[in-house]
């Protein structure tokens, strides 16, 4: 066990790599199973999977750019600001997987969100029910429409519905009711 106590801004630091100051020294975490590395190369942390201590080993599997942008996959992130790119090298597509984990059945429930979201100064951040300067602009929003269940075959019977809700101008609140809904039959 390595406990540290330090105040202020003091901790460990990892120092540049003797042989390409552009990259900091890596922290590994092996196991039987494989290992893993974590190090800062030219201002952007870089997580590898398959790493082992003492090499460059290793397979870049998520980097968090100076600019803050995410990267998941194989890729390198672009150099966009605030960009998540979820990509892979399969034949098939990138997935996002919003999973809604329920310890019982799903029924008229909502199954997740997605916001798009703006932060402005000019925002009144005592009106509206926010705690900043960050509002909604639009969102999406998942519902399965009814109990979910085997249909006696291989395939899962899931109805659901998409809503897609947009901010009016001048309003409160625009997005107390759906601008367009895709049903569970298209």
């Amino acid at each position: 066990k390595l406990s540290i106590t330090a105040g202020s801004a003091n901790g460990i630091e990892l120092d540049q790599d003797s042989d390409l100051a552009s990259d900091s020294a890596r922290l590994f975490f092996s196991s039987s199973s494989g290992g893993y590395s974590i190090f800062n190369t030219g201002g952007d942390l870089r997580f590898s999977s398959g790493a082992t201590a003492g090499s460059s080993s290793g397979s870049e599997r998520m980097r968090i750019t100076s600019a803050g942008s995410v990267g998941i996959g194989p890729r390198v992130v672009d150099s966009i600001p605030n960009e998540l790119c979820i990509n892979t090298s399969a034949t098939s597509g990138p997935t996002l997987d919003l999973c809604f984990d329920l310890d019982g059945a799903i029924s008229n429930q909502e199954l997740g969100s997605i916001y798009f979201s703006g932060n402005d100064s000019n925002i009144n951040a005592s009106g509206g029910g926010q705690s900043n300067n960050t509002s909604i602009g639009a969102k999406i929003v998942a519902t399965a429409t009814a109990a979910w269940g085997d249909a006696g075959n291989d395939d899962d019977d899931s109805p659901s519905k998409l809503e897609f809700f947009t901010q009016s101008d001048g309003t409160a609140d625009g997005m107390s009711s759906a601008r367009m809904t895709i049903d569970s039959s298209g």
